[in-house]
């Protein structure tokens, strides 16, 4: 919304492109590296889905206690100045895509990793819904998401343990 407010209406489009290239070029490379990383880990034998599954949640919730993620969830909110036409608005629009994608992606990237060992639509809807809640308030707590990703994390190490 910041690049489009402050873009000139013939080159709104070209801005917000490439701001959306940056911040989904940060989450692409992120989601391949994670996705690499869990296929590797779940087919070597040493861990199964359902272990994997349970530390992502326990991570992620107590991820979302952390000072670094507070730090990153304030700076979501922050905006920057556009130079506002040439080639340097066009490289100004991707860093500023590439600094909100790294910043979200330190806020949400340990329960999107979660959600990546869920395979339940429903609890991804959810996750998805809260998340956006929290990213919409710089003042969120971190008690609801907590929460509930704590409680999924019990709940998946109770059916390991279970077997």
């Amino acid at each position: 919304r910041h690049v489009a407010l402050r873009s000139f209406r013939r080159r709104r489009g070209r801005a917000i492109a490439c701001f959306l290239a940056g911040y989904a070029g940060v989450w692409l490379a992120a989601g391949l590296l994670a996705s690499v990383a869990m296929l590797t880990i779940i087919s070597s034998g040493l861990l199964t889905v359902q272990i994997v599954g349970a530390a992502s949640f326990t991570i992620a919730a107590v991820w979302q206690f952390s000072r670094t993620r507070r730090l990153a969830l304030r700076r979501c909110h922050r905006t920057v100045p556009l130079v506002p036409w040439g080639w340097k608005a066009d490289l100004e629009c991707l860093r500023f895509g590439v600094t909100q994608g790294r910043d979200c992606l330190i806020v949400c990237g340990p329960a999107m990793l979660a959600i990546l060992t869920a395979h339940n639509v429903l609890l991804c809807a959810t996750l998805a819904i809260l998340l956006f809640i929290e990213r919409g308030r710089s003042d969120a707590s971190s008690f609801p998401l907590a929460g509930m990703l704590a409680s999924i994390a019990a709940a998946r190490s109770v059916f390991v343990l279970i077997g």
